[in-house]
């Protein structure tokens, strides 16, 4: 019934009958083999033809005619190469495919003990067109065994020594198609891999490593871990951890510290209780701290510079050997098509565990010709001895809560955000949909378990594109309170000269008081306020 169906279907996919010159119309075979379109109910292999056999009466390219009528070759379903083989699972296997086209090849990998292997290989159950191979290569590709004997199904028996094979299984042809043969051409169809021997094979345990962090400043205390190491088949008996500088440990997840500048390779070994190990490894990078020389009364400078290709953020510790703290202030400047635009002075931040910043959000502010957009930003930088949790609450110019969120950063940390993108770093952030279109004064309130130092800056968006960097005020609210006044040494008004001052509470109370304006000779002005004086 199958090769009646098939035979049919061939004719109306504008094929013609296979016969030979000078006798049968209907050609019966040869061999074992018959093509569709001749007479193929009496043979095991019946196939689609090109009229390869002797006095072949039509030498049509069946396969190719078909696909002029809309039809297509199947998608491959598996690799056909090493690389892209499927895995068998050990040590039962029942796997299917299909070899679509006359180059195509299916490729398995599987892993084995010493000894015994056998696979069975069978076409489909019904009128197959497969006439299968199979043929075993090492890992590098060399052919251990194969089976391209006649008939539909194939066997494969070797004896093998441990490691990882590739099945390959493919179309085959046998013989002369001159006389009792047939060629490759249309070997095509399904198979399943249905008996199978293959011993068990001991794997090799995985080995993960990781560290934190990967670079910086020496001494570098470093975090090391293996989480993610893990052994498939029963439990990893040790670690062993060598750091790369002459230093190794036990532990699975140990801590170190590097005291030489330098790059290492630290590597982690695991083995399991079967004596098999596997190794990872992690790069680190230690440098060493720029040296500074402040003489009696002196300065010191250092600066950064980065491309618009190669811009980076971080953070910087100077730390002088005698003890003596030195004041220091971060010029940030800002060029915008190769001219500075903006520079701005932030005061070095000592850590602390309470501060609260200053913040300026509005868009839209009429200044003259055009508006202007005003946003702020800050930083935080961790140097304590454990991951610090902090607290953020952002608060208006009354003092009402607006939205609060909690985050952690780990030691050695930093990030730098917009106070719209603090939920980057506080998930439960819940800061209004409204508020980067609204007209915000506050206050950020950050309150951590770890000492961090943070600065801010106020960056304008003027009429012409530009951006302006400002320092906004920062109090450290773990600082004594006191009670004197706060002096503004310069202020200028006029001739397109304007002067902000911005107070910032760092009470937990109402605060109250005067503001006061001189002239260069001590006297008071007058101000004038909303129409008042």
């Amino acid at each position: 019934m199958a090769e009646a169906v098939s035979h049919e279907v061939g004719h109306t996919l504008g094929l013609h009958h296979d016969g030979v010159i000078g006798g049968s119309a209907y050609y019966s075979g040869q061999g074992n083999w018959a093509p569709i379109m001749g007479v193929s109910y009496y043979k095991e292999v019946s196939q689609w033809s090109k009229g390869e056999y002797a006095n072949a009466n039509q030498t049509e390219d069946d396969l190719a005619v078909m696909q002029t009528y809309g039809i297509s070759y199947r998608a491959d379903d598996h690799g056909n190469t090493i690389g892209t083989a499927t895995p068998l699972a050990n040590p039962f296997v029942s796997q299917s495919g299909v070899i679509e086209t006359r180059t195509d090849v299916d490729m398995f990998s599987f892993q084995t003990a010493s000894g015994l292997i056998a696979f069975r290989v069978d076409p489909a159950p019904r009128g197959p067109n497969l006439d299968i191979y199979v043929r075993i290569y090492d890992g590098t590709g060399n052919l251990v065994a194969s089976n391209e004997g006649a008939g539909l199904p194939a066997t494969l028996i070797a004896t093998v020594a441990p490691g990882t094979y590739y099945l390959e299984i493919g179309g085959g042809g046998s013989g002369d198609p001159l006389t009792t043969g047939y060629s490759d051409y249309a070997s095509l169809g399904q198979y399943r891999i249905t008996e199978t021997v293959i011993g068990t094979y001991e794997k090799n345990p995985v080995a993960t490593a990781s560290a934190s962090p990967t670079s910086g400043i020496l001494p570098l205390a470093v975090n090391f871990s293996s989480a993610g190491s893990l052994d498939p088949e029963s439990s990893i008996r040790s670690y062993y951890w060598t750091f790369g500088d002459g230093s190794n440990s036990t532990e699975p997840s140990p801590a170190h510290t590097y005291n030489t500048k330098g790059n290492y390779t630290a590597t982690l070994v695991v083995t399991d209780n079967a004596g098999l190990s596997s190794s990872a490894t992690v790069a680190m990078t230690v440098n060493e701290p720029i040296r500074l020389t402040l003489n009696t009364g002196g300065t010191g400078t250092t600066s950064t510079g980065g491309t618009a290709a190669n811009v980076s953020s971080g953070y910087a510790t100077a730390t002088v050997d005698s003890g003596i703290t030195p004041y220091g202030t971060a010029v940030f400047s800002l060029s915008q098509n190769g001219v500075v635009v903006s520079e701005a002075g932030v005061p070095a931040s000592p850590p602390a565990q309470s501060a609260r910043i200053f913040i300026d959000y509005r868009t839209g502010v009429p200044a003259g010709v055009g508006t202007l957009d005003i946003y702020t930003g800050f930083a935080i930088a961790q140097r304590g001895n454990a991951s610090a949790t902090i607290t953020y609450t952002l608060r208006d110019r009354s003092g009402q809560t607006v939205a609060t969120g909690h985050g952690n950063l780990a030691v050695g940390a930093h990030f730098a955000k917009f106070i719209h993108e603090l939920r980057d770093v506080a998930p439960d952030f819940n800061l209004p949909a409204s508020f980067p279109s609204a007209t915000r004064f506050g206050s950020l309130e950050i309150t951590s378990s770890q000492p961090v130092s943070v600065v801010a800056l106020r960056l304008t968006t003027n009429q012409r594109g530009e951006t302006l960097l400002t320092s906004t005020p920062i109090a450290d609210l773990s600082a004594s309170l006191t009670n004197s006044p706060v002096y503004f040494p310069q202020l200028a008004d006029g001739g397109g000269a304007a002067t902000t001052l911005i107070l910032l509470n760092t009470s937990n109370g109402t605060e109250a008081g005067t503001l006061a304006i001189f002239d260069d000779h001590g006297t008071p002005l007058a101000l004038r306020e909303s129409g008042g004086t």
